[in-house]
C-alpha cells in the first residue's frame, strides 16, 4: 500500500462483500431459477443494517455484544417522550 492511500474501513469492506453476494445471488437466481431468492431474505437486512451502522457509527455502544447494544439503543430511542 502506498503512502497516499487510506486504509478501507471494516464496515466498508462488509458492505462491499454483501453487495457482491447480493449480485451473485441475483445472477444465480436469474440463470438457474427462483429457488435462490430466499437468500435475499438474509442478505438484504444485513446490508441495510451494515449501511445504518456505518453511517451512524458515532453512537456505537461499547461492550462485548454491540448488536445487543444497538438493539437497546433503538428500543430506547423509540419510546414516547424520549427526544
Amino acid at each position: 500500500m502506498s503512502r497516499n492511500q487510506e486504509p478501507v474501513s471494516a464496515s466498508g469492506s462488509v458492505i462491499l462483500i454483501l453487495v457482491l453476494l447480493i449480485a451473485a445471488v441475483l445472477k444465480s437466481a436469474y440463470i438457474h431459477g427462483p429457488e435462490y431468492y430466499w437468500t435475499l431474505l438474509v442478505l438484504l437486512p444485513l446490508l441495510l443494517a451494515s449501511i445504518y451502522f456505518a453511517r451512524y457509527g458515532k453512537r456505537k455502544p461499547s461492550g462485548k455484544h454491540p448488536a445487543i447494544g444497538y438493539l437497546l439503543y433503538l428500543l430506547k430511542s423509540g419510546r414516547k417522550g424520549n427526544k
